[in-house]
């Protein structure tokens, strides 16, 4: 596990780029969009 906290962000960075790129290879693209939390209606 990193000890200090830049390498553990930056570790983070790079496996959700990692991650990225297999789900775009195998054909998943990924979209980010706003999106506002639906009120709960009893």
């Amino acid at each position: 596990m990193p000890e200090d906290e830049d390498r553990e962000i930056t570790m983070g960075k790079l496996a959700a780029d990692i991650s990225t790129d297999i789900l775009v290879d195998y054909g998943y693209h990924i979209t980010i969009s706003s999106a506002s939390r639906a009120e709960n209606v009893n």
